[in-house]
């Protein structure tokens, strides 16, 4: 039996971290607003994962976001193998995703961290 064409779902749940955030070296600031989730891009995301080997898991992650939106670090609940694997799911990641930062409480964009898990399912039927 040959494996015919995949249905693909990649989907995101997230929850962000409110607590204190490190907004210089030495000041902290309390975050009003955590950062968020502006949009996704599925496809290329399901498309890089499953190039990856990634064709049915659930992955948790942290993300830290600057004050511009954009990831700077990344933290996977599994550790893999390869640290190329882990590369390649945190740029996958990166790509993806884009951010609105976290707010301060006068409205300023301020470093933040974003707390997600990554639910990638692949549903395969057989050509005939």
């Amino acid at each position: 039996m040959a494996v015919g064409a995949g249905l693909m779902v990649a989907g995101l749940s997230a929850s962000s971290l409110a607590a204190e955030q490190s907004v210089h070296a030495d000041l902290t600031a309390k975050v009003a607003q955590a950062p968020q989730i502006a949009s996704v891009d599925n496809v290329l995301l399901y498309r890089r994962l499953t190039r990856l080997g990634m064709f049915s898991q659930r992955l948790g992650y942290t993300l830290a976001i600057s004050a511009e939106g954009r990831v700077t670090d990344c933290d996977l609940e599994r550790k893999f193998r390869s640290p190329f694997t882990t590369n390649e799911i945190c740029k996958a990641l990166a790509r993806a995703i884009e951010f609105a930062p976290a707010r301060d409480v006068q409205g300023m964009a301020v470093d933040g961290t974003f707390r997600g898990e990554l639910d990638v399912l692949t549903f395969f039927r057989a050509d005939r």
